[in-house]
């Protein structure tokens, strides 16, 4: 009974807020209508898609890098393109639904690609607790909720897939990555993350998700300092990052 009065009550205060302030388009500001959610049907249909198939650019920042299985993301980076209008609204304008919202849409992705009966684990690129304090939140960990919610509705008679935010601790609060090239990105992040509880990861089938990559460095990291660990499979699930042509490079200060 109380359970129903609360949904009662959180609906019925949803629909006050809807009529004194409608919820319009993240991307093109239009009114959204039933069914449409942080963006509109057009700024959805619009919005570029990653070709995600092996060997995709993704995956290509990778190789000869780090040993990864296979790397997936919603949309390439591009100066005024909706990932961009997306990501930043997620990251600086506390718009944390929209990382539920990315997390979905790349749920969708790895279903698609067959990935999604791999994952074990998701572990989500950490945020030294400096960073997080100011922003009050992880970015990468609301994108990990959103992908392991949609996993665990399509899966059948298999274990959940399960968030693990304590194995990986971000160590140093590294400086933008915005304005470096490629090897000062990488030395910028060397020894920036120290492995706890290891043994979780043991024999698992590990995805990492990110929000941005740019050069991979970041990620490369932290992936480089799993090679201890036996029998683990790692996998890479972004909502963006940014194809090797692109001269475009973002404000990936996390």
């Amino acid at each position: 009974m109380i359970k129903k009065t609360s949904h009662f009550i959180f609906s019925l205060t949803k629909r006050l807020l809807d009529l004194t302030f409608p919820p319009v388009c993240e991307a093109c500001g239009r009114l959204l209508v039933e069914g449409e959610h942080i963006i509109c049907t057009h700024c959805f249909v619009n919005l570029q898609r990653s070709d995600n198939q092996q060997g995709n650019s993704l995956e290509q920042k990778f190789w000869g890098r780090a040993p990864i299985e296979r790397a997936v993301s919603i949309s390439p980076f591009m100066k005024g393109s909706i990932i961009q209008i997306l990501i930043h609204s997620l990251k600086y304008k506390n718009r944390k639904e929209i990382g539920f919202y990315l997390g979905r849409i790349l749920s969708e992705i790895l279903i698609q690609e067959h990935i999604d009966q791999d994952i074990d684990i998701i572990i989500p690129i950490p945020l030294h607790w400096r960073r997080k304090k100011k922003r009050g939140y992880n970015q990468s960990e609301l994108i990990a909720i959103g992908i392991a919610e949609g996993l665990n509705r399509h899966r059948q008679n298999r274990e959940p897939v399960t968030i693990e935010t304590k194995c990986a601790q971000r160590m140093v609060n590294t400086e933008t990555q915005t304005i470096k090239n490629g090897e000062e990105r990488w030395k910028n992040v060397q020894g920036a993350f120290q492995l706890k509880n290891t043994e979780k990861l043991l024999g698992k089938k590990i995805l990492f998700v990110d929000d941005v990559v740019t050069t991979g460095s970041t990620l490369i990291s932290l992936l480089d300092s799993l090679r201890q660990i036996q029998g683990i499979c790692l996998y890479v699930a972004s909502a963006t990052y940014v194809p090797p042509s692109s001269p475009i490079v973002p404000n990936t200060s996390r």
